[in-house]
């Protein structure tokens, strides 16, 4: 875990709750959660029955012309997507979707010299309203592809009820 916030720090992130970091109205001033072994079955166990969705709004250097020589690059990304972020935060509070913010990653070019993992700022959408009712998985899955268009996504993480997860990308396809 240290491996990680240290690569978090680098890229200017920390690990207290993002939410805070956008200067965006919240309530929500606790710290992320590291999840782990123990903890994440719960997660996995009690939001597989009705699923979940994780997307992010970040994008790469390339995408806003960031050369990888830049001094300071990480900081110039983190301020470069910040508004990116703000604009998410805000279009999952109109849906009335419940949220968790959380630190998303992969292996960027992976297998490749240049292989290297990469953390975002993304968020794991759930398919209740702010009361706790269920609504309806199709709703989130539309609002998952319309949020990858908007945000010029790949795809994004879809674990719909009764199956496996898969990735959906921006024109609906798995």
């Amino acid at each position: 875990m240290n491996k990680a916030i240290d690569l978090m720090k680098r890229m200017g992130a920390y690990p207290n709750n993002f939410l805070t970091e956008m200067d965006f109205s919240t309530t929500n001033n606790a710290k992320l959660v590291s999840i782990n072994e123990s903890n994440v079955k719960t997660l996995i166990d009690k939001h597989s029955k009705n699923g979940f969705i994780i997307v992010s709004p970040c994008r790469g250097f390339d995408e806003f012309n960031i050369d990888e020589t830049t001094p300071n690059k990480n900081q110039l990304l983190s301020q470069a997507n910040k508004p990116r972020i703000q604009d998410m935060i805000k279009r999952i509070k109109d849906s009335g979707f419940s949220y968790t913010p959380v630190f998303g990653g992969f292996v960027e070019n992976q297998g490749e010299d240049n292989e290297e993992v990469v953390y975002e700022r993304s968020f794991i959408i759930y398919p209740y309203d702010k009361q706790g009712n269920l609504r309806e998985f199709n709703e989130l899955k539309d609002f998952g592809i319309e949020l990858t268009k908007i945000f010029n996504q790949d795809s994004f993480l879809v674990k719909a009820p009764n199956t496996p997860p898969c990735y959906i990308k921006k024109d609906g396809s798995i």
